[in-house]
């Protein structure tokens, strides 16, 4: 799910193979409006981009007419020129913070926190600099790796101020963000995801007032 779109409140970015269906599922489950492009002419839209209610940051990589798609959304847009550039891996980002992997250069990072209207951190997860593949949050917890480093888990809940706990989706991935979109309406996750994750999902993502 994760590779293959990206959400925020008001749109959802799916990749251009989507069925009509799926659209519809996306529609009705996240209360988006459903737009199918593509990014640097491929489907893994959700791997190559980052997206809140206020930016998109996507690869410069991008063709010239996705560009002019993307920057007709209504969001800032940020393009990201050197370094890894897979944004939607290696960002992982909510409404007002966000983490980001430790090889990013400085002026990306500059970048990122002007398009996005957040403050970041450098971090890792598991020893992995993919953060945005193997996390996803909300503005009341975020849900990670259980492979995750105890140094790594007390940076990122001291910065974040939130709650941050171990899942897995599509019985037993790490690959949360992977597996899963979702908005404050809603998340979308594998169809091999657990009652027991999706329990997870929905207490971490949207259960109030711990």
């Amino acid at each position: 799910m994760g590779v293959f779109s990206s959400v925020n409140d008001r749109i959802a970015l799916l990749s251009k193979s989507a069925s009509n269906h799926v659209c519809r599922v996306y529609e009705d489950v996240l209360d988006v409006e459903v737009k199918k492009i593509s990014v640097c002419s491929t489907s893994i839209v959700g791997s190559l981009t980052a997206m809140n209610s206020k930016g998109i940051i996507v690869p410069d990589l991008a063709s010239s007419e996705e560009k002019k798609v993307l920057e007709s959304l209504g969001l800032n847009v940020g393009y990201i020129t050197t370094g890894p550039n897979a944004a939607g891996n290696i960002l992982l980002v909510g409404e007002k913070k966000g983490l980001v992997g430790p090889n990013i250069a400085e002026e990306t990072k500059d970048m990122i926190q002007n398009v996005m209207g957040v403050e970041l951190i450098e971090t890792s997860i598991a020893n992995m600099e993919i953060l945005g593949s193997v996390s996803t949050m909300s503005d009341n917890g975020l849900i990670t790796s259980p492979k995750i480093m105890g140094y790594e888990l007390d940076t990122i809940t001291d910065f974040l101020s939130m709650r941050v706990e171990l899942g897995t989706v599509n019985g037993g991935s790490e690959y949360v963000g992977a597996g899963i979109v979702s908005n404050s309406k809603g998340a979308i996750a594998g169809k091999s995801t657990t009652g027991m994750e999706l329990g997870r999902i929905e207490e971490v993502l949207f259960s109030r007032g711990d």
